[in-house]
């Protein structure tokens, strides 16, 4: 299961000075990470090397100093559990920011000791700062490939692509990521993509109650009477909490209606020009009839967790 972490809390700084310095600290984690954002309070660059020297990766960054701000990398870094690494900022001309009251741990392994050096080099020099207000983002976990349609998006406008896309199953922490010719990519926070719910019906005389799970959030149901318009709207009657579930009385007065469950979609807008969203959609379609008594269940359709049922007249 992958989850996001950061080394240091979003905290305010402590102390503050001015000077052409690299200033850093060695950690070593305790599990395997996957780096995909450094993290800034200040300076004009991050760089990441092992514990002897050896430069593992740079992201240059541009910084409002006093407020943490957030730079993806050009390529995600993995780092190895068990393996000290030292990450540094390079102040530039500008002030660099520390506190010296802050634990050694972090969720995912431990800081060991504060480094500087004068300029844009690797830090060696001891120092007591606890610690320089600068980190890693990272992932923590196995990660598995996941299919989703389509593989290319359509083009971006003024940095931003707006469309819809397919998991073919439910997972829990995805991250999508779009990435272009040149290199440049972002990425999403973690999502949860469920199963649809499965939509429930019970005739009573002249109406049809449909219900679905109450823990299922963000669902709305809809009604079309005629598929090949793929026209859909609301259905504006009652929802009725019955239990640990939802409960829609439906009057029978039509020759034919199809309904769904849709998952409203919400599209968040990240840090970098890659537009990213939150949610998903699945459909479950039913087709009723006045003069329908008994209810058949059909083949699923080819996406996942989407299946129709149908009221059929008894006797056909």
């Amino acid at each position: 299961m992958l989850r996001t972490n950061t080394i240091l809390p979003a905290i305010p700084d402590y102390g503050g000075s001015c000077c052409n310095l690299t200033v850093g600290y060695s950690f070593t984690p305790n599990a395997d990470l996957t780096v995909t954002h450094v993290r800034h309070y200040f300076g004009t660059k991050v760089s990441i090397w092992t514990d002897s020297g050896t430069l593992v990766g740079t992201q240059d960054v541009v910084s409002i100093p006093g407020t943490w701000v957030e730079t993806p990398l050009t390529a995600p870094i993995r780092l190895n559990a068990g393996t000290k690494y030292r990450i540094g900022c390079f102040s530039g001309a500008g002030s660099y920011y520390y506190r010296s009251d802050m634990s050694e741990n972090f969720p995912d392994g431990i800081i060991h000791q504060s480094y500087g050096i004068i300029g844009d080099a690797f830090p060696t020099n001891f120092d007591s700062a606890r610690w320089w207000l600068f980190d890693l983002r990272y992932r923590v976990g196995p990660s598995v490939s996941v299919s989703m349609l389509p593989s290319v998006s359509g083009d971006f406008s003024s940095g931003i692509w707006t469309g819809s896309v397919v998991v073919a199953r439910s997972v829990t922490n995805l991250a999508i990521r779009a990435q272009e010719v040149f290199g440049h990519w972002g990425e999403s926070e973690l999502i949860q993509i469920a199963d649809a719910p499965t939509l429930e019906l019970q005739r009573s005389g002249g109406s049809l109650s449909l219900s679905w799970p109450s823990g299922a959030p963000g669902l709305v149901l809809e009604a079309s009477t005629n598929l090949a318009q793929s026209v859909w709207t609301p259905v504006q009657l009652p929802l009725l909490p019955t239990g640990d579930r939802y409960v829609v009385s439906v009057p029978l007065t039509e020759p034919q209606k199809y309904y769904r469950l849709r998952y409203s979609r919400h599209r968040v807008d990240g840090p970098t020009n890659v537009g990213r969203w939150r949610g998903a959609q699945a459909q479950l379609w039913v087709l009723h009839c006045a003069t329908d008594e008994r209810i058949r269940e059909r083949e699923p359709f080819a996406h996942a967790s989407a299946y129709f049922y149908s009221l059929s007249q008894k006797g056909r």
